[in-house]
């Protein structure tokens, strides 16, 4: 880092680090919502000691940990997803299969004429004896 600044030059620290607790849960939040993922990825591998240089795959390892924590939380975060959808299609389901503004008499009719429409006739082949 005093390499840097001694040679003119400007030290910018990347926004997605692990340097402190929130910004390494701001990180992994990130990863696991597949955004961006693999540049934290990258950067990680790279990374080296506090205030030094980035090496160039110095931590291969690094990269097996987020493929795993990206496929888990990928899964998982489908899955909550998932279950709200249909939890809350199941729920208006439920509101409309049973509409509390129709009185007994009314549901009886509204079933009475489901039946009637989803019915149909019988076809029945006689033998003509030929």
């Amino acid at each position: 880092m005093w390499e840097c600044f001694d040679a003119g030059g400007e030290w910018i620290q990347i926004p997605a680090n692990f340097d402190n607790v929130c910004n390494s849960m701001i990180t992994l939040f990130t990863a696991a919502t597949t955004e961006g993922w693999v540049d934290v990825m990258k950067n990680a591998m790279d990374a080296t000691k506090f205030n030094a240089m980035p090496v160039y795959n110095n931590n291969p390892m690094h990269a097996l940990f987020f493929i795993m924590f990206v496929l888990i939380m990928a899964l998982f975060i489908l899955n909550l997803f998932v279950g709200v959808v249909i939890n809350k299609f199941n729920e208006e389901k439920e509101r409309l299969a049973h509409n509390t503004q129709l009185t007994p008499i009314q549901m009886e009719y509204c079933d009475t004429m489901i039946k009637c429409y989803s019915a149909k006739p019988k076809v029945v082949y006689q033998d003509t004896g030929n």
